[in-house]
């Protein structure tokens, strides 16, 4: 009870003196703008599956696949309209036709064509697809990797008794096949398994992910517990929980500039000077994540199981950042004067908020009554000083309603 009584008094006499302080001709600190992220979700069309698992940028638009077709986002609206079902991976030929799988069939979405899988490939499934030239067809499935252009298959003996999980062509024209046995790399028709020449012991054969780099010949790759790349200068990099990796393993890896963004089953990460780790509702509409598109430097579209998040930065400044938390403590926090906790009754419904008694309402609110003042301090915003007067009743108001002078009350509430 001391300690209450002591930051009380405290907080009065921060009222009584910040509202009287003379900051004229005080210097200042001049902050200006600085880059804010945000999230908001892409509506997805009528009809559309929310499991979203492909995103491809053309000059066009942007191309969505889902579990039951192919979408296309075009001038602020949709076209296409659902085309079949559990489709679970997909890819852009040179021609710009999709091309769909759903584990079993290779399908080309705009004219229904499909082929299954050769004899001998018959009781394998499709687990991911790669146009590498023209109409060329890369197919990775449970057993090894088949090359798939003009209705007929090749199978690539090297591969076999390995899962190919995902697949990219460098610069230098390299295929690379991230698998269950060992990072693969094709280097003039010619196969080899990096995990007998390069790899670290620790990667433990295992590969979930690989991507070709943006600016010099090389490749990143996401193993179980770490991501990496193989540079052609030698600088190869490796990154782990103990380097600051949030999460593994990296399932897909997609470049914006320099900058290396990350989709996990938990979450996405974005890799530049730090480490940035997006996860929960506050970012994502699902935390599995399928897929990745950068639309510039500023701005990406995350697929996951339930729709698709767009992430941008902002230019904003930290008085335009406080008005945002201003009105958000006077839509969903304001009660009876006290800063209070709020509760949605309908998760992500924000008219479904209300608030809440709870024990710690006298110290939010004094919190929020000293910002206000320091506020009206610097601006002279009357809108400041009335919210600083209306938060320090409702604080006095904690001590009125226990009829004992000097001793206050935690909280209250309407009867």
């Amino acid at each position: 009870m001391k300690k209450w009584l002591l930051s009380r008094y405290a907080t009065w006499v921060l009222v009584l003196t910040v509202m009287a302080t003379d900051v004229q001709g005080q210097k200042t600190v001049s902050i200006g703008a600085y880059l804010q992220e945000i999230s908001e979700k892409i509506p997805l069309p009528s009809g559309a599956d929310p499991r979203v698992i492909r995103l491809f940028p053309t000059q066009e638009g942007q191309i969505v696949v889902t579990a039951n077709g192919v979408f296309t986002f075009q001038g602020g609206r949709w076209l296409g309209r659902p085309n079949g079902s559990g489709w679970r991976c997909a890819t852009l030929d040179g021609a710009g036709h999709v091309w769909l799988s759903d584990g079993k069939r290779l399908v080309r979405s705009d004219e229904g064509s499909n082929w299954v899988l050769p004899g001998e490939a018959a009781g394998d499934s499709i687990l991911c697809l790669m146009c590498e030239s023209g109409n060329l067809l890369q197919v990775g499935t449970t057993n090894g990797l088949w090359s798939f252009e003009s209705g007929r298959w090749t199978r690539h003996a090297f591969t076999g008794n390995k899962r190919i999980r995902d697949l990219t062509v460098d610069r230098d024209g390299d295929l690379w096949a991230a698998t269950s046995d060992g990072l693969l790399r094709r280097m003039k028709s010619r196969w080899f398994n990096m995990d007998d020449h390069l790899m670290a012991s620790g990667l433990h054969r295992s590969y979930f992910s690989v991507s070709g780099l943006p600016s010099l010949p090389g490749i990143a790759f996401g193993a179980d517990k770490s991501v990496g790349m193989i540079r052609e200068d030698g600088l190869n990099q490796l990154w782990r929980g103990t380097d600051g990796l949030p999460y593994g393993p990296a399932t897909v890896i997609r470049f914006s500039g320099e900058t290396l963004w990350m989709a996990t089953e938990a979450g996405a990460i974005r890799k530049d000077s730090a480490w940035h780790y997006y996860h929960g509702r506050r970012w994502l509409p699902s935390n599995k994540v399928n897929d990745l598109m950068p639309l510039d430097k500023h701005r990406i579209w995350i697929a996951t199981d339930n729709g698709i998040s767009e992430i941008r930065q902002v230019s904003m400044t930290l008085a335009e950042k406080a008005s945002v938390f201003e009105e958000r403590i006077r839509l969903r926090h304001d009660r009876y004067g006290l800063v209070s906790a709020s509760k949605l009754k309908y998760p992500g419904d924000l008219s479904s908020s209300r608030t809440l008694n709870n024990d710690n309402d006298g110290l939010w609110t004094s919190l929020y009554l000293a910002a206000e003042c320091y506020r009206y301090a610097v601006t002279k915003d009357p809108e400041a000083k009335a919210r600083a007067i209306r938060s320090y009743e409702a604080l006095e108001r904690l001590e009125q309603v226990t009829g004992i002078s000097g001793y206050p009350a935690r909280t209250f509430a309407a009867a």
